[in-house]
């Protein structure tokens, strides 16, 4: 909310800036940050439950997927999950249908890189998912697939460039690619480390977290 009310004038990166700009477009039209990010919250997941349903892409299972407990704990906060959600769900659906010949390798390469770079501008840690990619071509390569594998290629290069693009600007505006990021010294990371092997089950639980909870 802070960098949405600063904007344009961008003071940190610490945050990427696509969901800081969908807060403000929301806020301005309903004046209210926090009106604004739930209403944001809202059409964010009927919009991708709508999606699959209309492209009868796994929609059972993305549905059920999305009513676990471990998911709605994220909807109500004003967070950049539910945006990273449902692109990650678009990814997906465009992957699929590339890989089972539904699109051209032209317009796979323009929507694949399309979505990868607002994918680095919600979370930063997509830029993951450039190494995934370079997985992915490379197992491309050994099974002989290389007219995909180039198209992956391509679209990893696009992509690439244009995160490089977007880090620049940030270094020019604020004077750091990502934000200044840091934690108190005393930090335990070992039970920070214990906490989070813990916490592994209960995401793959639809219940676990709830129970939890009560």
């Amino acid at each position: 909310i802070e960098i949405a009310t600063h904007l344009p004038d961008l003071r940190t990166t610490i945050f990427p800036i696509l969901y800081p700009v969908l807060l403000r477009l929301s806020a301005f039209v309903f004046g209210n940050y926090d009106f604004a990010a739930q209403l944001l919250n809202i059409i964010l997941i009927l919009f991708l439950f709508a999606f699959v349903k209309s492209k009868d892409f796994y929609w059972k299972e993305i549905w059920i997927l999305f009513t676990f407990s471990s998911l709605q704990s994220i909807y109500p906060m004003i967070w950049s999950e539910t945006l990273f959600l449902t692109i990650i769900i678009l990814y997906s659906f465009y992957n699929f249908t590339f890989l089972t010949k539904g699109i051209s390798s032209k317009k796979f390469i323009i929507i694949n890189s399309f979505l990868l770079l607002l994918m680095i501008i919600t979370k930063y840690s997509s830029i993951f998912f450039i190494g995934i990619n370079f997985i992915f071509i490379s197992y491309l390569i050994i099974i002989r697939n290389k007219k995909i594998a180039i198209s992956y290629l391509l679209s990893m290069i696009i992509s690439l460039l244009l995160f490089s693009v977007y880090f620049a600007c940030n270094y020019i505006l604020v004077g750091s690619f990502m934000g200044k990021r840091g934690v108190e010294s005393d930090f335990d990371y070992l039970q920070y480390f214990f906490v989070s092997l813990k916490n592994i089950p209960l995401t793959y639980d639809p219940f676990s977290i709830s129970i939890q909870r009560i």
